[in-house]
């Protein structure tokens, strides 16, 4: 049987490698097969999350203006750390409102949403971590943000036509006040590298938040830069026709949803209030109700 076997195998090998196929033939059979009949659309059909947090959104904005008062005096001094550190949070919410006022939560926009929060966060987060060894670092970071500003201005100044101009979202003028608004734009230096030289996945490892970067940053790119894997899941659709060798339909109708982000913007705008909590004195209901009451129940899971 030792014998047998292994030749009974190869000359299996040798019956089907001489079996040729009429391609041409097969081609034919499943184009004509597959025109005869429709196809079947399947799709996966997500729950829209209708559950607005209209709570957290009213208490988060008088928390965040309870903050705004109470540091009147940082603003008016140009206070680059905390003027970087609000911002970022009113940035951080004001994506979140959006994408929760008109129901984003299971569309592709959602997913752009939560990779520009996860981005902001960790920049903050690192930014805080590095002023110990760079006290400077935060009008750094405000100024590497005007040096990109400055570079699509000087772009716009030498290629954008009048009647371009007028159909483009970009308003140049504003651009322009914004550039030159602390400084002249001749003593603003164009950095066209990483900030402080650093990717944000080494920025992420440094402050401790790979999982959020690897899980969540990473997925919600596929979207942003609309990678295959994303067309694929959010706007193609399984044909369950067999003699249609289920093959994938464009969603022209708009059927297929995504799972909600609701539930991640939160913990992100949790996340960047609790890391200024530190540094400024927030109301303690707040804190009592969204802050300590989440890191009570972590507690219990572990």
């Amino acid at each position: 049987m030792k014998f047998y076997r292994p030749a009974v195998r190869s000359l299996e090998g040798m019956v089907i490698g001489e079996d040729t196929k009429n391609q041409v033939f097969l081609n034919d059979f499943w184009k004509e097969l597959g025109m005869m009949s429709t196809c079947n659309l399947k799709h996966i059909k997500y729950e829209d999350d209708e559950d607005k947090p209209t709570e957290f959104i009213k208490d988060t904005r008088e928390a965040l203006e309870y903050i705004i008062i109470d540091n009147k005096e940082k603003l008016l001094s140009d206070d680059s750390k905390f003027e970087v550190i609000i911002g970022s949070i009113i940035y951080i919410f004001k994506i979140f409102k959006e994408v929760i006022e008109n129901n984003l939560n299971n569309k592709i926009l959602g997913r752009h949403a939560i990779r520009t929060l996860i981005e902001v966060y960790i920049m903050v987060k690192y930014l805080l971590k590095k002023e110990k060894d760079k006290p400077n670092i935060w009008q750094e970071y405000k100024y590497y943000g005007i040096s990109k500003y400055k570079l699509i201005l000087l772009k716009a100044r030498e290629d954008m036509s009048s009647k371009a101009q007028e159909n483009h979202h970009l308003a140049t003028s504003l651009l322009d006040a914004i550039v030159n608004e602390k400084k002249w734009e001749e003593f603003v230096d164009i950095d066209l590298r990483y900030f402080d030289q650093e990717s944000i996945r080494n920025k992420s490892t440094y402050v401790e938040e790979k999982e959020l970067y690897d899980l969540f940053y990473n997925y919600d790119t596929n979207y942003v830069h609309g990678f295959w894997g994303a067309i694929r899941e959010s706007s193609m659709l399984f044909c369950d026709n067999s003699a249609h060798k289920y093959h994938n339909v464009p969603d022209f109708i708009s059927e297929q949803n995504l799972p909600s982000v609701k539930g991640s913007c939160i913990m992100i705008v949790k996340k960047i209030i609790k890391l200024s909590c530190d540094l400024y004195e927030y109301p303690e209901w707040y804190i009592n109700e969204y802050i300590n009451r989440d890191d009570s129940n972590e507690k219990k899971d572990d």
